[in-house]
C-alpha cells in the first residue's frame, strides 16, 4: 500500500508571520507545533503545513513546490486573492492557451514558490469543449501572440 502524504514543511524567517499568510490563504487555523507552527485542516484530511524557522548553513533550500488548486472560481480568481494576501506573480505559463488553462508561479511573503493550477472546473470545461466535434470554438480568443503553445509532456495543443 502506498504511502499518504502527511505534511508539506516551509523553512522560514519568521514562522508566525508567514503562517497568517498561508492560514489565510487555505483557510486553515494555525497551532503550535514542536520546533514552529503548524496549519491544518482536520475536516477535510489535507497534508498539514508546518512552518519552522530557518536553520542558517545547515543545507541549501528544498526546490519543493506546493500546488494550489482552487475549488470554487478561477485560476484568476484565486491569484487575485492570493496578491491580495501577499503572495507575488513570478511566471504565468499556459498549458492550453486557448482555453486559458494553465498555472502561475508565485511566491509567498518569504519568497518561498508556490503554483497555482486552473480549476478543476476550467479543465473539464476545455476538455468537454475539445472532445465536441460540433464545437468549433469560434467564441474563443486566439493566443495573444498568435501562436500555439506546447503542453506537458511536450505535446503541441
Amino acid at each position: 500500500m502506498s504511502p499518504s502524504l502527511r505534511a508539506v514543511e516551509i523553512e522560514c524567517a519568521e514562522p508566525l508571520e508567514l503562517a497568517k499568510f498561508w492560514s489565510a490563504a487555505l483557510g486553515g487555523e494555525i497551532s503550535p507545533a514542536a520546533d514552529g507552527v503548524h496549519i491544518a485542516d482536520e475536516q477535510t484530511g489535507h497534508p498539514s503545513l508546518y512552518l519552522t524557522e530557518a536553520r542558517s548553513g545547515e543545507r541549501p533550500r528544498s526546490r519543493t513546490r506546493i500546488w494550489l488548486n482552487p475549488v470554487r472560481g478561477t485560476l484568476d480568481d484565486e491569484v487575485a486573492r492570493l496578491t491580495a494576501l501577499g503572495a507575488v506573480v513570478v511566471e504565468r505559463r499556459w498549458t492550453m492557451e486557448t482555453f486559458r488553462l494553465g498555472y502561475v508561479i508565485m511566491t509567498d511573503p518569504d519568497g518561498n514558490e508556490f503554483c497555482v493550477e486552473s480549476s478543476d472546473a476550467e479543465r473539464q470545461v476545455a476538455e468537454r469543449r475539445f472532445a465536441d466535434e460540433s464545437d468549433d470554438l469560434a467564441d474563443l480568443e486566439p493566443p495573444p501572440d498568435g501562436k500555439s503553445t506546447t503542453g506537458f509532456a511536450g505535446i503541441d495543443v
